[in-house]
């Protein structure tokens, strides 16, 4: 199943937005504004769920029952062009928590500025909070789209472990 979702996400790195078009919801960040619980139409984001606690820029602990966003540190929404971009503290490497509006069985979305070598860690979560998927995910240099499928279903997503040394931005969230 790893390696099935490995070449899903290589496939989309190299072949970009066609990919973008196969998952229907979106997460408008549009209107959204910096604070420690971003609320989007979509899905929400906060560093953490109930249950886990940030320990520096990282996290500690598991979501708990019913998966909820707990909102600790501070998250950033930016604009970049014409779009709003989020990423994690001032350093762009802390945590970022997603709670779907519904559950999903896919996530897309737009990652960057990485300066490789680098990884991150990509944990799915049932509306439960109990772990159903997780992914090490390698760093592409420059905005790239990162395309993840097959991983059961999930209602909340945890992004951390980030090593990238020039920290990293998201946006354009889909999801199906």
């Amino acid at each position: 199943m790893r390696q099935q979702t490995t070449a899903l996400i290589i496939i989309t790195l190299l072949f970009g937005s066609a990919s973008m078009a196969l998952a229907e919801n979106e997460i408008n960040l549009s209107n959204a504004k910096s604070g420690a619980l971003i609320k989007a139409s979509g899905g929400s984001f906060a560093q953490t769920f109930a249950g886990q606690s940030l320990s520096g820029p990282e996290i500690t602990g598991q979501p708990v029952n019913p998966l909820t966003l707990s909102p600790a540190g501070k998250l950033f929404v930016d604009p970049m062009g014409k779009i709003n971009t989020i990423y994690s503290e001032v350093t762009y490497k802390g945590p970022i928590s997603l709670l779907l509006d519904t559950d999903a069985k896919s996530l897309c979305f737009i990652m960057g500025h990485g300066q490789p070598p680098g990884s991150l860690k990509i944990d799915f979560f049932n509306a439960e909070g109990t772990l159903v998927h997780s992914v090490t995910q390698k760093i592409v240099e420059g905005y790239n789209i990162y395309n993840f499928k097959e991983v059961g279903t999930f209602r909340g997503v945890t992004i951390h472990e980030n090593d990238d040394p020039a920290g990293l931005r998201f946006y354009d969230f889909h999801y199906e």
